[in-house]
């Protein structure tokens, strides 16, 4: 256990938004991170965290050095933006692994924030690799690649099925490189992330800002 000193953070905020998917809370946050579990919790201004990940990690995952302050002055433009700065003060944007977070969004599509927990929550469960009793790893395309679409539907993930198990070969057949897109422009990034079947622009946005391009 070690605990991180934290200015402008609110871990209940930024773990509650919807931007991910794979945290539970408890008595503490309980959720999968590079493969390890984390457990954190809050207390005023320090971050208490039980992890095998170090804490250079983890502040590079919450973007605990992110200057806050200045992000709120160069987007409060009016009394709107103003007032949710204010109600949802030391929300972060969370650092994400790209594939897990493409993914994640692409079960997004025309879905509720629950039936998206529990279907990728099944997905790892079926083709994750167990970390501890009830948490599992998040599916490598190489486990995705080989699943078949029938053994795809205990995730209940619909239509977005078969367009999943198709970005995860044309990721193992190295077709599409998604950590390359990192290289490119915004435009040039969006452009390749929107040739996927089921991304459109606002996934595509999602995944340039959690993980690939900085906010």
């Amino acid at each position: 256990m070690y605990r991180i000193k934290i200015k402008d953070f609110n871990l209940d905020h930024s773990l509650s938004c919807g931007q991910v998917f794979r945290w539970e809370k408890k008595d503490w946050w309980i959720g999968i991170v590079r493969g390890a579990i984390v457990r954190a919790k809050q207390e005023n201004q320090e971050l208490i965290v039980e992890s095998s990940l170090d804490k250079e990690l983890i502040i590079d995952y919450f973007r605990l050095d992110d200057d806050l302050e200045q992000i709120y002055a160069s987007i409060a433009r009016d009394e709107k933006i103003t007032s949710l700065i204010n109600k949802y003060r030391g929300l972060r944007l969370i650092r994400q692994d790209p594939w897990e977070c493409l993914v994640s969004y692409m079960c997004s599509s025309n879905n509720t924030i629950r039936n998206i927990t529990n279907s990728i929550r099944r997905m790892c469960e079926c083709f994750g690799n167990e970390i501890e009793k009830g948490y599992y790893s998040f599916p490598t395309p190489d486990a995705l690649s080989d699943a078949r679409l029938c053994d795809m539907s205990q995730c209940r993930l619909g239509f977005r099925a078969s367009r999943i198990l198709k970005l995860a070969n044309s990721v193992v057949n190295r077709e599409f490189d998604l950590y390359g897109i990192k290289d490119l422009s915004y435009r040039e990034g969006r452009e390749e992330l929107v040739k996927i079947e089921g991304v459109g622009n606002k996934i595509a946005d999602c995944v340039l800002l959690f993980c690939i391009r900085e906010a």
